[in-house]
């Protein structure tokens, strides 16, 4: 029912506690109707999966004791009765939450700021809801909602809800109590309760579609049934746009380069996203728009064209406070190692536009985020050769410290050892490689060189012979060349 649920493997929470939901609300319905305590329990129990699938759920709960003066008696006596059992299912999520779970997230921001993100959040949903629209897709934070505009929009759509939900338990309760339970469950999300995993969102917004449609078409039969006619065509127009926007909201998510080139394009500031979107242009040979798209994230983040040097002369001082206000807009939480991590990817593409100097500047700063990611160092390692041979070095022996198979990572320190002659720490770091590298005829060949350095005759044939084999080979004349050095250094 949900695109990003369907298609984005975070989301598939989504589509286990949406299935218990409604089965929830079907089995509540049915004890009502049946009166049979069968229904109760089964509605009991999928309440309580709702809640273990996906935490937001447990939100619901306020539904079941209205649902007495909905479908029930409409007593406040058998209120009790009724939401007792849920009550005990309840108890027993935050037992096992205590005993298992995630430890609850703590949120910094003051009264005004969160109330703001929830204005901002409304108005999003508001809109996704009434026109379906790009942004609401495949939006994944509230970047796109920062202007004043969509505060009193958001509080105006608040309003709004209230009015008609209050309208229609005049008018047709059911639909109202059906409303005030989707309400329910979207509270978690607008960044005004603080429940944990959700403190900001929505970061998952491809909400419109058939879920919609069917709202609407629900609306559409009742309004037609009391000759609304008027309400009735609209909600008919919106029926035929959610189903429209729907197929196209699907498209949007067929393969990895359409999304996050769409999301990018839509929510520049989401910085997972852009780390994404900038490996993926640098798969299709684009790096020039890898490094133009990371390098306009961190300089939004960072408020300055000149975060390189201000991260190397400041290291950890340059996370000013609103650097981590703007952090905390792509996930709730504010996680240096991602940052760190789209430092990295910044450094790749500045390497292959070839802005060597910058790309090692960066690798420096992304160390004080990461120390200990084998790749930043591997990388930094690299880059830092043309200028520091030590401090490379150094870094090369940390990733491979870190990670011990790590066979690019050998490879660059073995031939930092060929260089200082150290061959018999080379040769072990090139069967290191090899583990994983049998296929590269060149790093045989560089096998065979120190095995021949080494005066290791047997050894460097050996090399020689998985070299020309290789599925990589080298040219014949190298193969000859190390042959005919071995026999004139046997020779003498």
């Amino acid at each position: 029912m949900q695109v990003g649920a369907a298609a984005w493997i975070g989301g598939r929470t989504d589509v286990l506690s949406t299935f218990f939901l409604a089965l929830l609300l079907v089995s509540l319905l049915r004890f009502y109707q049946s009166e049979k305590v069968g229904w109760l329990i089964a509605a009991t129990i999928s309440f309580l999966f709702a809640a273990l699938s996906k935490e937001q759920a447990i939100a619901i709960f306020p539904a079941v004791p209205l649902s007495v003066f909905v479908f029930g008696s409409k007593k406040w006596k058998d209120v009790a009765r009724i939401t007792l059992p849920f009550g005990i299912a309840t108890v027993i999520y935050i037992g096992m939450w205590l005993i298992g779970g995630p430890p609850l997230r703590s949120v910094p921001d003051g009264v005004s700021e969160v109330l703001m993100r929830a204005l901002q959040t409304i108005a999003h949903y508001g809109v996704a809801f009434v026109a379906p629209n790009k942004p609401a897709l495949i939006t994944f934070t509230l970047a796109p909602h920062h202007g004043f505009f969509w505060l009193p929009l958001g509080a105006l759509l608040a309003v709004a809800i209230g009015y008609l939900l209050r309208e229609s338990w005049k008018s047709k309760r059911e639909l109202a109590w059906v409303g005030i339970c989707a309400l329910l469950v979207y509270m978690p999300i607008s960044n005004l309760p603080p429940v944990p995993s959700l403190v900001l969102g929505p970061y998952r917004c491809t909400l419109p579609g058939l879920t919609i449609a069917c709202l609407f078409g629900a609306w559409l039969s009742a309004s037609v049934a009391s000759k609304r006619y008027v309400v009735a065509g609209i909600l008919g127009l919106n029926f035929v746009a959610s189903l429209v926007v729907a197929w196209w909201g699907v498209h949007q998510w067929l393969t990895e380069e359409a999304l996050f080139d769409n999301v990018v394009e839509v929510d520049p500031h989401f910085l997972v996203g852009v780390q994404i979107d900038a490996h993926s242009l640098e798969g299709r040979g684009r790096s020039q728009e890898a490094f133009t798209l990371t390098g306009n994230a961190l300089t939004w983040l960072f408020g300055s064209s000149k975060w390189p040097l201000l991260l190397d002369q400041q290291k950890m001082a340059a996370i000013t406070p609103s650097v981590v206000r703007r952090l905390r807009t792509n996930t709730g939480v504010v996680q240096l190692t991602s940052l760190g991590a789209l430092l990295t990817t910044h450094v790749i593409s500045a390497a292959q536009v070839g802005r060597m100097s910058e790309a090692a500047l960066v690798a420096r700063d992304a160390l004080i985020f990461t120390p200990k990611d084998p790749f930043t160092n591997m990388l930094y390692g690299r880059l830092a050769m043309r200028f520091d041979r030590a401090d490379a070095t150094r870094h090369l022996e940390t990733a491979l410290a870190l990670q011990p198979d790590y066979a690019e990572c050998a490879l660059t320190l073995a031939q930092e050892r060929v260089y200082e002659k150290r061959y018999s720490e080379a040769a072990s770091l090139l069967e290191t490689a090899l583990k994983q590298m049998k296929d590269s005829g060149s790093v045989w060949l560089l096998l065979a060189d120190v095995k021949i350095a080494l005066h290791d005759y047997p050894g460097a044939t050996i090399a020689l012979d998985q070299a020309e084999r290789a599925a990589k080979p080298v040219r014949p004349s190298d193969l000859q060349q190390r042959r005919d050095r071995m026999r004139a250094q046997a020779t003498h």
